[in-house]
C-alpha cells in the first residue's frame, strides 16, 4: 500500500460519519453534526472573543493615554526605606514630590524615584486630569501588543470552553452508543437462539 493509499484510508476512517454505511447510527450522525459546529463556534467564538476583548483593552489603554499627561515636579522628601527593584533593574525608591496642576495650584503626592534623586531634583512624572499621580500609560506599541495579548488569550479561553463542551457532550454520546450496541446485540442473540445472560 502506497502512502497515498494510506493516506486516502485514513481520510475515509475519519470521515465514516458522513458516509452511508450500514453499522452507522442515528447517533453517529448526531455527534458528527456536534463535532462539525463545534469547529465552526470554536473558529467563529474565538475570533469573536479576540476581536471583542482586543478592541476593549487598547480602547481602554487609548483611554488611558488620553487622560494622561507628563508633567514636571520636585522631589520632596526622599523616603528612607521601601526599596525596590523595577523592571529595568535600576533601584527605585518612594519619595514626596510636588508639582503644579491644570488647575494653577500645587499638589503632592508620592511616586516611585530612582534611588539616587534628592530633595530638590527635578522629576518628571504623569497625572490625570484630576491632577493625581498616575502610573506612566502604555506607548502605542505596547498597548498594541498587549492588546493582541488579551485577545489571543480570550480566543484560547473561548476555545478551550467549546472543546470542553464537546467532550462531555461525546461522553454522553458514547455511553448512549454503548447502550444501543448492548441492545442491538442482546436482541441478534435472541434472534439467533442464543440465550442473553
Amino acid at each position: 500500500m502506497s502512502a497515498r493509499d494510506d493516506d486516502m484510508s485514513r481520510a475515509s476512517v475519519r470521515l465514516w460519519r458522513w458516509r452511508s454505511n450500514p453499522l452507522r447510527r442515528r447517533i453517529d450522525v448526531v455527534e458528527a453534526w456536534v463535532i462539525l459546529a463545534a469547529w465552526v463556534c470554536a473558529i467563529a467564538g474565538g475570533l469573536a472573543a479576540a476581536w471583542v476583548t482586543g478592541s476593549a483593552a487598547a480602547a481602554g489603554y487609548d483611554r488611558a493615554r488620553a487622560e494622561r499627561r507628563p508633567v514636571s515636579a520636585v522631589v520632596v522628601k526622599r523616603a528612607k526605606s521601601e526599596a525596590t527593584t523595577g523592571p529595568t533593574s535600576d533601584r527605585r525608591i518612594r519619595a514626596t514630590v510636588r508639582w503644579t496642576g491644570t488647575d494653577g495650584h500645587a499638589h503632592t503626592g508620592r511616586t516611585h524615584v530612582r534611588a539616587g534623586a534628592a530633595p530638590g531634583d527635578p522629576i518628571r512624572v504623569w497625572a490625570n486630569a484630576r491632577n493625581e499621580l498616575t502610573a506612566e500609560p502604555l506607548s502605542p506599541t505596547n498597548a498594541m501588543f498587549q492588546s493582541a495579548m488579551v485577545g489571543l488569550t480570550a480566543a484560547g479561553g473561548a476555545g478551550v470552553v467549546v472543546l470542553v463542551g464537546v467532550q462531555c457532550i461525546q461522553a454522553g454520546l458514547g455511553r448512549r452508543r454503548m447502550r444501543l450496541w448492548a441492545d442491538a446485540w442482546e436482541q441478534a442473540d435472541r434472534r439467533w437462539g442464543g440465550s442473553v445472560v
